[in-house]
C-alpha cells in the first residue's frame, strides 16, 4: 500500500530544509527549539485566561480554595464614611458576627479606634487572599485543559488513526477474553497513503475513496469538535469543578479551547498539503487572524508534522500541542534523518 513518490526528493529536500531554518536556529540548542512550545503554552494559558476573566467578571463570584463566594455588590471605598453591611460578602459579615459588631445596617468607618478599621483591614486581607487564589485557579486550569488536550490528540492520532491499540498487550487481552474486534483503519491511513515525498496529494482512485470531502482527510468537522469536546471535557470538568471553577465558566473553557486548538489545526493540516483552508460550513474555520498561518510558530508546527509523515508515522503523534510526544519518548527533532522515505505506510 505505499503510494508513488515525487519524481524529485530534492524538491521535498528544499522544502523541509527551509521550513528547519525557520522552525530551528541550531541543531543542538534545545533552548532554542522548546522556544516555540513554550510560546505557544503561553498563547494558550493567555486565551484562556482572558476567556475565564471575562465570563467571571458578568458572574457574582470569586474563586477560593475552598469553593466560591460572593463578591460584594458595592465597593468597599465610597465616599461616606459608612459601608452598608447588608452588601458585604457573606464571609465579611462573619467575621462581624465574631467581632460582636452587627450584621445589618451602616458600619462607622471614619474612627480610628472603632472595631470597623479592624474588621474592614480583615476584610482587604480576604479580597486580596481571594484575587491570589483566583489567579491560581485560572492558571491551574488553563494548563490542566492543555494538557487534556495534547493528550487526546496524541493518544487518538497514535492509538485509534494509527492503529497502535492493537498493539497493546492489555488490550490483546482483552479481545481475546471478551471478544472484542480489532480497531480498523479509517481515512487517515489512505491519507498517508496519497501524501508524496514534498507534501502534495497524489489522489487515490475514486473507488479507493469514494465518500472523499476537498479536504482529503486532512480538516477537522464539526462532528470532529463535539466529539473531542466531549472527550476533553470528561477528565476536565471534574477537575476544574475541583480547582473551584464553577461550572458553566468549566464548560465555555473546556469548548472554547477545543474550538481554538482544532481551528488551529484545519489552519495548519491542509495548507501543509496545499489544500484550501476551512470554511464555516465545513468545520472549524481555519484560524488566519494575525497572520497565524505563516508566522515562526506555525512553521515549527508543519515542520513537525513533516517530520510524523517521514518517520513512517512512528513520531510526532502530536500537531497542535507538542507535550506528549516530549513526555513519552515518541518525539523527532528536525535536524535529524532528512532522507526521503516511506512516508505512505501508517
Amino acid at each position: 500500500g505505499i503510494r508513488r513518490r515525487s519524481a524529485s526528493g530534492a524538491a521535498w529536500q528544499g522544502k523541509v530544509s527551509q521550513m528547519v531554518r525557520i522552525g530551528y536556529r541550531a541543531r543542538h540548542s534545545s533552548v532554542e527549539q522548546r522556544r516555540p512550545v513554550l510560546r505557544h503554552v503561553c498563547l494558550t494559558t493567555g486565551g484562556v485566561w482572558t476567556l475565564c476573566c471575562a465570563l467571571s467578571a458578568q458572574a457574582d463570584f470569586t474563586f477560593k480554595p475552598s469553593g466560591l463566594v460572593r463578591r460584594a455588590t458595592v465597593p468597599l471605598a465610597t465616599h461616606s464614611h459608612n459601608v452598608r453591611l447588608t452588601s458585604l460578602p457573606l464571609v465579611h459579615r462573619s467575621q462581624l458576627v465574631r467581632t460582636g459588631l452587627p450584621t445589618d445596617g451602616l458600619l462607622d468607618i471614619s474612627g480610628g479606634n472603632d472595631p470597623g478599621n479592624g474588621v474592614l483591614e480583615s476584610m482587604s486581607m480576604t479580597t486580596s487572599s481571594d484575587a491570589m487564589a483566583f489567579v491560581s485557579a485560572g492558571v491551574s486550569g488553563a494548563l490542566l485543559i492543555y494538557v487534556v488536550i495534547s493528550f487526546t490528540e496524541y493518544a487518538y492520532h497514535r492509538y485509534v488513526q494509527h492503529l497502535d491499540l492493537n498493539r497493546v498487550e492489555l488490550f490483546k487481552l482483552a479481545r481475546r477474553f471478551f471478544g472484542i474486534p480489532a480497531i480498523a483503519s479509517d481515512f487517515h491511513v489512505w491519507h498517508h497513503r496519497e501524501t508524496l515525498d514534498d507534501m502534495n496529494i497524489d489522489p487515490l482512485p475514486k473507488d479507493a475513496w469514494p465518500d472523499v470531502t476537498v479536504h482529503r482527510g486532512t480538516a477537522a468537522t464539526w462532528s470532529s469538535f463535539m466529539k473531542m469536546s466531549c472527550i476533553v471535557m470528561l477528565p476536565t470538568y471534574p477537575l476544574l469543578c475541583f480547582l473551584g471553577w464553577p461550572g458553566p465558566l468549566a464548560i465555555a473553557a473546556v469548548l472554547a479551547a477545543t474550538l481554538l486548538h482544532l481551528m488551529a489545526y484545519n489552519a495548519l493540516h491542509p495548507q501543509l498539503h496545499n489544500l484550501p483552508n476551512v470554511s464555516m460550513m465545513q468545520g472549524p474555520p481555519s484560524l488566519v487572524f494575525g497572520d497565524f498561518q505563516n508566522s515562526a510558530f506555525a512553521q515549527y508546527l508543519k515542520t513537525y508534522h513533516v517530520l510524523h509523515h517521514r518517520s513512517n508515522a512512528r513520531r510526532n503523534f502530536n500537531v497542535c500541542c507538542p507535550l506528549f510526544d516530549h513526555l513519552l519518548g515518541t518525539h523527532m527533532d528536525a535536524g535529524l534523518d532528512l532522507q526521503p522515505s516511506k512516508v505512505g505506510q501508517a
